[in-house]
């Protein structure tokens, strides 16, 4: 089995970083930095939002568990946002 991540030369990890860059900025994936954000030495208004290159491994147990209760999940999910009136008592309260 291979690595996983997969195993990259510097180069096209410098090439990776800077085309998900270009895409993360032209697609609206940016956000304002923390006042402390040490790289930002030309104040910039705003930076690429966190992402990550590679998806993150889980158990295929886990995502077949998710996907049984998802419909469920779905419904009561539904039933909430259409109830205005109970979830801005629970809101308020």
């Amino acid at each position: 089995m291979a690595s996983y991540p997969p195993e990259i030369t510097a180069k096209a990890l410098d090439h990776l970083k800077t085309a998900f860059t270009d895409y993360s900025l032209t697609h609206g994936l940016a956000v304002r930095p923390s006042p402390d954000f040490a790289a930002n030495p030309s104040n910039a208004l705003s930076t690429v939002a966190p992402v990550s290159l590679y998806p993150s491994l889980f158990p295929r147990k886990c995502f077949e568990d998710a996907r049984q209760v998802q419909e469920a999940y779905n419904n009561v999910y539904a039933a909430v946002a259409h109830d205005s009136e109970w979830l801005g008592k629970v809101i308020t309260e």
